[in-house]
């Protein structure tokens, strides 16, 4: 850090980032709190290490790096609901156990309004007897739910995109047991908390009374009525459809004079064309009078069969022999001078 770094903790932290280089790694003190928003602007790692990154003003933290990743990182929008806590410029992050508490923006697989508690707070419930009741969420893309909470358990556990009704059983509890813990909404790349809380306590005099209401609601969205009610898109038609002939009007004996309504022996359920036959090869034939103008069909005679041709024979050649023979070891260029040959007599 260079002498001139900001003194307040969120410039500090955005100074942290913006000297942490491409390809290196800035690793947050283990479950550290740091101030936002920040902005992560190269291709570097930041590992939260199970800490969290909160403000109340968004986006929390916007990855402008093509390549970044973080990692095992806690993104809280802590302000009025509606804010954005992480906002991508690039689809091609990294993302690594990330917690995120308000909107995605920048991500298409996480596009879309996500409608579900931060908090559910039961109250209070009767202990030594079962609880369960209704939560109504909406998502836009698919994800799976699971509890960290023993005795708890959601159903169902997978969702696809659409509102959905999940029932949240809470096991027998003994007298005065606490519940706090978590109920986690995954997707492929990012996580999502809701905190239950319940108190098993027995009815006593100036104390609210315990819940006894099974499968009652205790979320739902505001517009709940409004997403379940919406028209749904028309049935996809399939490209080939089932024929279905009309009923026929046959007089059968016994019947009035009008006849009734009769069907048809059934047809099978997917019409196949019949196969088209092939037609012959014609090959013209040259008249006397009329020439080539008309063709008529013609069965072509079978070709004649392959004849082997062997390959000629070709008799090895003698090699020329060489006009001398060099001395071993010695290159050309070095060797001496043969004498001149006399002219024949």
């Amino acid at each position: 850090m260079t002498d001139d770094a900001p003194t307040d903790p969120r410039g500090q932290f955005q100074h942290e980032l913006d000297w942490t280089m491409d390809d290196e790694t800035l690793s947050l003190a283990a479950r550290q709190e740091r101030p936002g928003p920040v902005v992560v602007r190269n291709n570097a790692t930041l590992d939260g290490r199970g800490g969290t990154v909160w403000a109340q003003a968004g986006p929390v933290v916007r990855v402008t790096a093509e390549r970044a990743t973080l990692r095992d990182l806690r993104i809280e929008y802590t302000g009025p609901d509606g804010g954005v806590a992480l906002s991508a410029d690039y689809d091609g992050i990294t993302l690594e156990n990330v917690t995120v508490r308000g909107a995605v923006v920048g991500l298409a697989v996480e596009a879309g309004e996500w409608r579900y508690p931060h908090q559910l707070n039961l109250g209070t419930v009767l202990p030594g007897v079962p609880h369960a009741v209704r939560l109504r969420v909406v998502v836009p893309v698919p994800c799976q739910l699971s509890s960290e909470v023993a005795g708890v358990t959601l159903t169902p556990q997978t969702l696809p995109p659409g509102a959905h009704e999940v029932r949240v059983l809470i096991e027998p509890l003994s007298k005065d047991t606490l519940v706090c813990g978590t109920l986690t909404i995954k997707t492929a790349f990012l996580r999502r908390e809701i905190v239950l809380n319940a108190h098993a306590l027995a009815p006593a005099a100036g104390l609210p009374a315990p819940a006894t209401q099974q499968e009652r609601v205790v979320w739902e969205p505001p517009d709940w009525g409004a997403v379940t009610s919406a028209p749904r898109g028309a049935p996809v038609v399939p490209r080939s459809a089932p024929v279905v002939a009309p009923a026929v009007v046959t007089k059968t004996p016994g019947a009035d004079a009008s006849g009734s309504p009769v069907a048809p022996p059934p047809l099978p359920a997917w019409v196949v064309s019949p196969p088209v036959p092939s037609k012959p090869r014609l090959r013209p034939v040259t008249g006397p009078l009329l020439g080539g103008a008309f063709s008529s069909p013609r069965v072509e005679p079978p070709p004649p069969p392959a004849v082997e041709v062997s390959p000629p024979v070709v008799e090895p050649q003698p090699k020329p022999k060489p006009k001398f023979k060099p001395a071993t070891g010695v290159p050309l260029w070095a060797q001496p001078p043969k004498p001149p040959v006399p002219p024949p007599t």
